[in-house]
């Protein structure tokens, strides 16, 4: 669900993307400073949540940004539940809500990165996500020619079918190049730094809450509650046992004070608990898309089958 609140002077921004198309190297261009690791290698560098925020002067307003950088879908050193299982404490990391999604490609849109597509909106965020994503073709050398941008974007709509299949959905579609500082980087970089900045700013006001944050909130809020009562129970007992002059009523309070008191003991797993339940319901929907794409396919193959054997017959 989203809520299109009076802009403000917060963004919060989450990089999400197959592993290696330089999700870090992204936010570091985003941060204007070398605050995520980067990596030359096809391999990922980011193996748990990394979230860094940064103060900008946007025209005598200041804005504070958010950049959350996640785990690569598609991490060949992680199974596919750890992935599903990073990326839902990143979420946590969002739990005032999303502001957009940056969805980072590089090159050929492949299949991998559709995949990661589909996880990132059927099994992560929900369909509602497609309004806040933002497309960003990265590694994008023309980036600063706006005809070079266009005709990449219909050249990769006509002549790649994975691509067809994600394009369509694209609200925002921008190119950027992420350079090594040590290549001469530092002016392309900032040039890329200003696009996405100004399109954070201004295009990305309104604020996304997913269901997986709502329900995260809400089991969470959930235990405040029971703590917050329990402390309550505690204050009602400890008057009673100042009014009364009664030892055997003074032992049962005691034992009932002793009970509450328990019961709002800080429990230091608790967000762990509560991120991990969620955990298990989206990688069941996970392994539900992957049974319907399988089925699909299956369902193709046989098609096939059956139209080859009446051309024989």
């Amino acid at each position: 669900m989203s809520v299109p609140e009076a802009p403000s002077n917060n963004r919060t921004v989450v990089l999400v993307g197959r592993t290696g198309v330089g999700k870090s190297a992204c936010a570091n261009t985003l941060a204007g400073a070398d605050l995520f690791e980067e990596s030359n290698l096809s391999a990922s560098q980011t193996k748990l949540v990394n979230s860094q925020t940064i103060r900008v002067d946007r025209s005598g307003k200041e804005y504070k940004v958010k950049i959350v950088d996640t785990v690569g879908i598609g991490d060949t050193e992680l199974l596919p539940d750890e992935v599903l299982q990073r990326l839902v404490f990143a979420c946590n990391e969002c739990v005032e809500g999303i502001n957009s999604v940056f969805f980072i490609t590089k090159d050929r849109f492949t299949k991998e990165e559709a995949d990661a597509w589909d996880v990132m909106w059927q099994v992560l965020f929900g369909a509602e996500v497609l309004e806040y994503t933002s497309f960003i073709r990265t590694n994008f050398l023309r980036f600063r020619d706006s005809v070079a941008v266009a005709n990449n974007k219909e050249q990769l709509q006509k002549t790649n079918k994975y691509a067809k299949r994600v394009l369509p959905n694209v609200k925002y579609f921008l190119h950027d190049d992420n350079p090594p500082s040590e290549y001469d980087g530092k002016t392309t970089r900032e040039d890329s730094r200003e696009i996405l900045l100004k399109h954070l700013i201004v295009n990305c006001a309104k604020v996304f809450h997913p269901p997986v944050l709502r329900e995260i909130k809400e089991r969470i809020s959930e235990h405040a509650k029971a703590h917050q009562d329990a402390r309550d129970k505690i204050r009602q007992l400890e008057a009673r046992l100042e009014e009364t002059s009664s030892e055997r009523e003074q032992l049962r309070i005691r034992a009932g004070l002793a009970q509450a008191n328990n019961n709002t003991a800080i429990d230091r797993n608790l967000v762990n608990r509560v991120l991990l339940t969620v955990v298990v319901r989206l990688v069941q929907r996970e392994r539900e898309r992957q049974e319907r794409e399988q089925a699909e396919r299956q369902g193709m193959f046989e098609l096939l089958c059956g139209a080859c054997s009446c051309s024989v017959m």
